[in-house]
């Protein structure tokens, strides 16, 4: 494909796009500031604003299910622990007064930050139902663009309660990663509030935006170092093959626990006190591994493919020279 074809292949799309989405470009400029290029992405953001728009792997529904990513990280990492599954069914009504017991977790297969809480089965049960209807009734995901989760079928999940962090420690451990290859990490205490953001190496870096104030900084130590270390051999497993990946970990005082694979961060509206960590982001970040330009395409989308690929393929030899 010649230079001027691929050029205006690529400003038909852009022009498209911004007519075709322009609900979520608007909200895209609103939230970070400055206008996105979705069919040529040049930052983070818009590499999952991209994601959104093409990137329908057919994998990715399963890679966000509650239920079925405990499969795959069970198949990639039999190491890891994974925490126990007490029901799963299709009706809030059916979930049996025995999986509410003790400390659990009720959660919605299908979406992001669903959970109730339970300790000592105490729990209003109408509460629960009431909650739970709501859920299955939703399309997690649909305003923001994120299409992997309505390839999801709704469905409740009851799983047991971790206790989670200790100490100054982290509750969470979050490994951003490329195809096994680890960019960088975030730590977060959610009891006390306190994040930080740890370097591919484990070194703290600049914070996130959401814990940039000095009493947000959660304290580094050779704990929290070896924690991470182990996180990211898991995270390298569990994202080889794909594009790009947050891989979610739980931290206990015993073993490290998989939480869940993020492909969509923050709605990928995620942004940090130093530039650098979105720019090394996009950088690790290679599109042309992504399933959608991967695949054998024919048609528009095929044309669309090819010019994306040559121009990616460009600035990466480019990249390369410098």
């Amino acid at each position: 494909m010649g230079a001027a074809t691929e050029h205006a292949v690529l400003a038909g799309a852009r022009a498209w796009l911004h007519l075709r989405h322009a609900r979520l470009i608007r909200q895209f400029v609103r939230r970070l500031g400055y206008v996105p290029d979705p069919a040529l992405p040049r930052t983070y953001n818009a590499k999952i604003l991209w994601r959104k728009l093409f990137d329908h792997d057919p994998r990715f529904p399963a890679l966000v299910d509650k239920v079925a990513s405990k499969a795959y990280a069970r198949e990639r990492c039999p190491n890891l622990a994974i925490p126990r599954t007490l029901w799963v069914g299709e009706r809030a009504d059916a979930i049996p007064d025995a999986a509410l017991g003790g400390d659990v977790v009720v959660k919605a297969t299908h979406g992001f930050d669903w959970n109730l809480f339970i300790a000592n089965g105490r729990c209003g049960r109408q509460q629960v139902v009431t909650a739970v209807s709501r859920w299955l009734r939703t399309v997690h995901g649909r305003r923001e663009g994120e299409w992997a989760y309505g390839g999801v079928r709704p469905r409740v999940l009851v799983e047991e309660r971790l206790v989670l962090g200790g100490g100054d420690g982290p509750t969470d451990l979050k490994i951003h990663a490329c195809d096994g290859e680890i960019v960088h990490g975030w730590a977060v205490d959610k009891v006390s509030g306190r994040a930080v953001t740890l370097s591919a190496s484990g070194d703290p870096v600049a914070p996130a935006r959401t814990y940039a104030a000095p009493d947000k900084a959660l304290p580094t130590g050779d704990c929290l170092r070896a924690r991470f270390v182990e996180a990211s051999c898991f995270a390298a497993a569990l994202s080889k093959g794909i594009d790009y990946a947050r891989c979610d970990f739980l931290i206990t005082e015993g073993p490290l626990y998989f939480g869940e694979i993020t492909l969509y961060p923050a709605a990928g509206y995620d942004a940090w006190t130093d530039s650098s960590i979105a720019r090394r982001l996009t950088q690790c970040w290679d599109l042309r591994k992504s399933a959608f330009l991967t695949a054998a395409r024919g048609g528009r989308g095929g044309v669309y493919a090819r010019a994306l690929l040559s121009r990616l393929d460009r600035f990466v030899a480019a990249t390369r020279l410098d």
